[in-house]
């Protein structure tokens, strides 16, 4: 396998068309162009994919740049895909930043389990409340096809910092949420109110959530 020995054309049909046709017009020229954000993750695969080095850590670091709550968790994936880690942890950072918006979006419903928990658990996810949190979890597991098992429900609804939400939420919607009606639900349920409990006799509530809490001070005329 690879390039010396290939016989007849050589098929990239892993990458898009016009994204080899930059990679080889920044070859040439020393420059290139991406449309849009999407244009701009397939230049990368193709530069990636084509071991073009200078290239892929150029298009990151534009990337980088332009993150923002549309291409994050696009651009999160491909860093991940490439072993690209300043994109990623920048990646990672802006899906926190924009939460709100991500997770009203249809794309949220998409997004691989394994982002999910990173992100439902990540210290500095930008939310006002963390109700927002647990209706961003009830709308993932919600939408995935084939429904996700009770374990894996109740592993992803862990997540949520439940000391942290009201008692009439705690009451009226997640003891009421049909996807907690099971064995793993309802050890899930026995874990937060023991740990509530715990918090009201003295005990430690959980963290807020950071990420835009950061107060500036101005000292001085």
């Amino acid at each position: 396998g690879g390039w010396a020995d290939a016989s007849g054309p050589l098929k990239l049909s892993s990458v898009a068309s016009d994204a080899v046709e930059a990679c080889i017009e920044w070859i040439y020229t020393g420059a290139c162009s991406a449309a849009d954000d999407s244009r701009l993750c397939d230049l990368l695969r193709a530069a990636a994919y084509l071991q073009i080095g200078p290239l892929l850590e150029a298009a990151a670091e534009v990337l980088i740049g332009r993150l923002g709550p549309t291409n994050a968790l696009a651009s999160w994936r491909v860093a991940d895909e490439h072993g690209l880690t300043a994109l990623e942890a920048a990646a990672v950072d802006a899906a926190c930043k924009h939460f709100s918006a991500i997770a009203a979006s249809d794309e949220w419903k998409q997004v691989a389990p394994a982002q999910v928990r990173v992100l439902l658990a990540h210290q500095r996810l930008r939310v006002r409340s963390e109700e927002e949190v647990y209706h961003a979890a009830i709308a993932w597991l919600r939408a995935q096809e084939p429904p996700v098992d009770a374990a894996a429900a109740a592993d992803v609804l862990s997540l949520v910092r439940y000391p942290l939400v009201s008692a009439g939420f705690l009451r009226d919607v997640v003891r009421a949420e049909p996807l907690l009606e099971t064995r793993p639900g309802h050890q899930l349920m026995m874990t937060v109110l023991a740990s509530m409990l715990e918090a009201r006799t003295g005990g430690t509530l959980p963290s807020m959530r950071r990420y835009g809490m950061e107060v500036l001070f101005a000292v001085g005329g």
